[in-house]
């Protein structure tokens, strides 16, 4: 088992949180009440299951995370098993920044789905938008949740149709501001 030095309750509240909410939003999946598992529940033998205890809560799968935390790093072990099946699904570890753990929780969501239905998730996925502040209209990035609502651009200008390059690492906008045109003694919207 994981050792459990320098965890923080309220961060593995948050991963546990994160993960239900991923896999919950697929709606395919029903978990099992906490009251129901409690007893078995109890990580002495974090590797191995009684299949025999655990059919009886009539779950279907099991997912097991053990942790430890490493400088500042969160790594975390992940057992998925098959409960009809007795079998082990998959078995990974991940390590990731303490500081962005919902990433690393957005992965895991995404290697569950993967393995069980074959299908890529798109918890990993963020979202590119434009949001207006002020006058101006600037890009903005989110994890497929919402979570991590970041400003990326301060131009105050005007911001649009934000893209994301082929190979995920850059992007790229149009971006526009009010000039005066002296001519027409008006301002104008024009590209920068």
């Amino acid at each position: 088992p994981l050792d459990s030095t320098g965890a923080d309750p309220a961060l593995l509240h948050r991963v546990r949180d994160t993960l239900h909410s991923d896999l919950e939003w697929t709606n395919l999946f029903d978990f099992v009440s906490d009251s129901n598992i409690s007893a078995l529940d109890t990580g002495a033998d974090f590797y191995n299951v009684n299949y025999a205890e655990w059919g009886l809560t009539g779950a279907a799968f099991l997912l097991k995370l053990g942790y430890r935390v490493v400088g500042g790093n969160l790594v975390m072990e992940v057992l998925l098993f098959d409960l009809p099946g007795q079998k082990k699904i998959f078995s990974t570890r991940y390590e990731h920044p303490i500081a962005n753990h919902t990433r690393l929780v957005h992965t895991i969501a995404d290697d569950v789905l993967r393995e069980l239905t074959g299908e890529n998730g798109l918890f990993s996925t963020r979202i590119l938008m434009v949001c207006r502040k002020g006058k101006s209209k600037e890009v903005y990035i989110a994890d497929s949740d919402g979570g991590q609502f970041t400003e990326l651009t301060h131009d105050k200008s005007i911001a649009l149709s934000p893209s994301w390059s082929p190979n995920g690492k850059t992007i790229s906008y149009s971006q526009f501001e009010w000039r005066f045109d002296p001519q027409s003694q008006t301002k104008k919207l024009i590209p920068v």
